[in-house]
């Protein structure tokens, strides 16, 4: 006999009596049999790799050893973080206050692609017990390059650190590295020594190059932090950020509120500072609120503080727009690589309210090399300079190695700064100004192709800065392209523009300008036009609304700089008034995006519903009426064009819920009376209440009979 139908005889019986009978019938119906069985299995695997993911609970009722389900929950955020680790799944942190119990190293290790969601900011709580340098609470570390693709929403985490600026409580919150596509938002972090989160987008430390690897897609949105940034004696006074970031490549950073004014004036940090020397490619900073303590002296910098709330390192095209500061924002290394900008700072309000007159305080500081920097529609109030160019000699690289291209490290190329109110610009001890470009070494600053266009330029009564415009630090440099255009300067002390002449001066326009109550431009040295000038009241609308009035002088009297205007020719200053008006607005506004999208599942119970517009609303038409969700009552709050509807309490579990924005006559309008055309409504789903694991059917059980044995199929 053939030895493989010996094998086959001797291992199954049925097969010797079909080969003894040569019963083809019989052996059909084995075959179809496998066949179903094989096909069962293939489909119980599809099944299980398509499962849905999983949700693991924690509450203040649970117990570590439970297995993690909503009927038995874990008790520690910890152990949910230690335990799963299947990308997909979230951890739910039901209401309530958790005290961490303190471990040996970071408690927290949470997994890539694992979610972690509270049922708000406001009423679950999550206080870290961890101590020591460098401690903290969570690690979502990596190696370099890994999709995180995850968030971390809805809680309060607390360090548990004091107010007393020394050390105490838990150093950082949230410590990523490695990751891209973490989003944290809606969240609030309160008491954290150095750093509530801090985002490394490589394992690097302190690189000096642009070679990366950068994370990418990571986002801090929608949280609140105070008591969260401090300075420690310990690293020679070095200051820490209540959001830390290092390589990331179009990180979105927005609504935000960052204060770091708790402790002692000069034991706060930043609300947002650089990582490992920054290295920042199409960062956007947008729509934030960062208020850090009031600076203590009369100079720019007295040991241990600066007056910095914003401090940023080695960044390309990075967007800064719509923020509210109380503080300067400092920036150095700004480099425009493949970016249309290096910096493009707009529409924002740098301010100290109320006014650190007795104390130095900048607005805008560049240090180090600024390419394509661009300053516009920003109100830049009660400050000590307005906007600072700090440079170095050109062979100062900062200690880093990648070229630094023409004019060296400190170089000036083409900046604008243009519509920008500077107001109530004081003197408080050393050199003040609405614009500096300050030499910290060799007085020889490089500037190429600079523009200072249409900016409004007061300084304050009775303690007036020394300059509108500060270029007495240029003796040993460099000026190839200075145009300063249709400008108002009022009330400086000593000068309206003053200089040294650069060692090297040439194309210096300054035209159609505006002086009040101070000098006359002038401009030392070579390469200079200056016509057009005037020196009359501007007539401003108030003394805190820099609008012109409608008999003012200086209305048309600008020239072309290829900015819109009204009339037969610009008018100086800032705002544009004279001619004729614009035409009514008279589109309607529409949604832009919502926050759950529309159909979208697994919504934690906790979250806020958010509405953008495609512009800014009328807040008299955005009420609980106008913006609601079915049968859910709820908060309803407007940010410009933001719309945030906060229910009252948790959603239910596994629920779908109906968003309406209402439209017509009575409904939501923009800032001109145009209404949303139509209500606007979409809908989403809650998380399921627990897991329910997948059951397929195949019917009611079959007994099929063969002609020598029978076999019954289970149907489910």
């Amino acid at each position: 006999m053939n030895p493989i139908h010996q094998n086959l005889e001797q291992s199954f019986p049925w097969y010797k009596r079909w080969h003894e009978k040569r019963d083809y019938k019989s052996l059909h119906y084995i075959l179809l049999i496998i066949a179903i069985a094989v096909i069962g299995a293939i489909v119980a695997s599809s099944d299980a790799v398509k499962a849905a993911p999983t949700t693991y609970y924690v509450s203040t009722t649970g117990n570590d050893a439970n297995p993690g389900t909503q009927a038995q929950p874990w008790k520690t955020l910890a152990k949910a973080c230690n335990t799963v680790t299947n990308a997909g799944d979230t951890i739910h942190i039901a209401a309530g206050t958790y005290v961490e119990p303190a471990v040996q190293g970071t408690a927290c290790n949470l997994a890539k692609g694992v979610n972690i969601e509270g049922e708000g900011k406001t009423n679950t709580i999550v206080k870290s017990s961890q101590t020591g340098t460098w401690s903290n609470y969570m690690s979502l570390e990596s190696p370099n390059g890994t999709d995180g693709s995850q968030s971390i929403s809805n809680f309060t985490l607390d360090g548990q650190a004091n107010t007393s600026g020394n050390a105490s409580g838990t150093w950082i919150g949230i410590w990523i590295t490695g990751r891209s596509n973490v989003s944290i938002h809606d969240m609030k972090f309160m008491n954290w020594f150095v750093s509530a989160t801090l985002f490394a987008g490589h394992d690097t430390t302190n690189p000096t190059t642009w070679a990366g690897p950068f994370a990418t897609g990571n986002s801090f949105s929608y949280n609140d932090g105070t008591n969260c940034a401090g300075i420690f004696e310990a690293s020679g006074w070095s200051g820490s950020g209540c959001l830390l970031i290092g390589g990331q490549d179009g990180m979105d950073i927005h609504h935000n509120n960052l204060n770091t004014t708790a402790r002692p004036l000069e034991r706060n940090g930043w609300p947002i500072k650089y990582w490992d020397n920054g290295f920042l490619k199409g960062v956007k900073i947008h729509h934030n609120t960062f208020i850090k303590s009031p600076f203590q002296s009369t100079q720019p910098f007295s040991p241990p503080n600066w007056d910095f709330a914003v401090e940023l390192f080695n960044v390309q095209g990075m967007e800064f727009a719509n923020n509210y500061v109380q503080g300067s924002v400092d920036i150095n290394y700004i480099y425009k690589g493949t970016y249309p900008y290096g910096l493009w700072a707009h529409d924002n309000i740098l301010d100290h309210n109320p006014g650190n007159f007795s104390h130095f305080e900048s607005g805008f500081i560049f240090e180090f090399k600024a390419e394509k920097v661009i300053v516009e529609n920003n109100i830049i109030n009660n400050k000590s300079v307005g906007i600072s160019f700090n440079t170095r000699t050109p062979s100062n690289t900062g200690g880093y190695t990648f070229p630094c291209g023409a004019g060296g490290c400190s170089a000036n190329i083409d900046n604008v700064i243009r519509n920008n109110v500077f107001s109530n610009i004081y003197s408080s001890g050393g050199s003040t100004a609405g614009i500096a470009v300050i030499s910290e070494q060799g007085n020889d600053p490089y500037i190429s192709n600079m523009q200072i266009y249409n900016n409004t330029f007061v300084a304050k009564a009775g303690q007036p800065a020394l300059f509108g415009l500060d270029f007495t630090s240029q003796n040993n440099g460099t000026v190839n392209g200075l145009y300063i255009r249709n400008n108002i300067f009022q009330g400086f002390s000593v000068a309206s523009i003053a200089n040294q002449a650069a060692q090297s001066q040439s194309n210096v326009l300054i035209t159609h300008n505006d002086t009040w109550n101070t000098t006359a431009p002038a401009f030392a040295g070579g390469g200079v036009t200056m016509n057009n000038n005037l020196a009359v009241n501007p007539t401003f609308v108030s003394g805190t609304d820099f609008h012109l009035q409608a008999t003012s002088p200086v209305i048309d009297k600008g020239i072309n700089v290829g900015l819109p205007f009204l009339g037969a020719a610009p008018d100086m200053g800032a705002y544009e008034t004279g001619g004729t008006p614009p035409p009514p607005d008279t589109t309607a506004p529409i949604v832009s995006s919502t926050t759950p999208t529309s159909n979208a599942t697994g919504v934690g119970v906790g979250s806020d519903v958010v509405v953008t517009f495609s512009e800014a609303l009328s807040a008299a038409s955005v009420n609980t009426t106008t913006a609601s969700i079915a049968g859910v009552s709820s908060a309803v709050s407007l940010n410009g064009s933001v719309i945030t509807i906060n229910p009252s309490a948790n959603l239910a579990a596994g629920t779908t819920y109906t968003v309406t924005l209402m439209g017509g006559a009575n409904g939501i309008k923009d800032l001109a009376g145009n209404a949303l055309v139509n209500n606007y409504t979409f809908s989403f789903t809650t998380a399921a209440p627990a897991n329910q694991p997948p059951t397929a059917s195949a019917g009611p059980d079959q007994s099929i009979a063969l002609p020598t044995s029978s076999v019954t199929l289970s149907g489910s």
